[in-house]
């Protein structure tokens, strides 16, 4: 009965507010544990903190204002299959080949952003084919939804091995 209860805690955490930041505190945590590199260690949380700004709905209002005050309907979506479909060669690219903890953190905490928004809605399918999947023509399946949100899920934690092995 404990397992249960443990796992539906960690799934109420999961889908809080507030679960970006906790699963890249934990991810912070055990890169200094693996690495205990100083300043690589701050361009990374500087990294993280940007890319998790540049998810969240605040800073899009906030880069729609300086783009241009006249154009309401601009919107930074992050969260749409393009976006998903260019972020995978673009983060293993950052990751395996460049040297920048910046950058790296970025392409982080953008995925683990989007993994966190697919994981709260994996289960109400028309709030995440209208979040997701509004470039397609016609609606995604329950399954092929689900099948995004695993394999977003999966790509996350293989982006966070190859990380904490470089």
């Amino acid at each position: 009965m404990q397992i249960k209860e443990f796992r539906a805690q960690l799934l109420r955490i999961l889908k809080g507010e507030y679960a970006s930041w906790l699963v890249l505190t934990v991810f912070l945590i055990t890169f200094i544990l693996a690495k205990g590199l100083f300043f690589q260690l701050v361009l990374l949380i500087l990294g993280l903190i940007l890319g998790n700004l540049f998810a969240s709905k605040e800073a899009a209002r906030w880069m729609q204002s300086l783009a241009n005050p006249l154009i309401r309907d601009l919107q930074t979506n992050v969260y749409s299959l393009v976006f998903m479909a260019l972020m995978i060669p673009v983060s293993l690219l950052v990751v395996t080949s460049t040297g920048s903890m910046l950058g790296i953190g970025l392409v982080f905490s953008l995925t683990v952003q989007i993994a966190l928004t697919l994981f709260k809605l994996k289960d109400d399918h028309q709030a995440i084919t209208t979040k997701f999947f509004v470039q397609l023509k016609r609606t995604p399946t329950f399954q092929e939804t689900q099948f995004v949100v695993w394999f977003w899920t999966g790509w996350t934690a293989v982006l966070w091995l190859m990380l904490l092995l470089r």
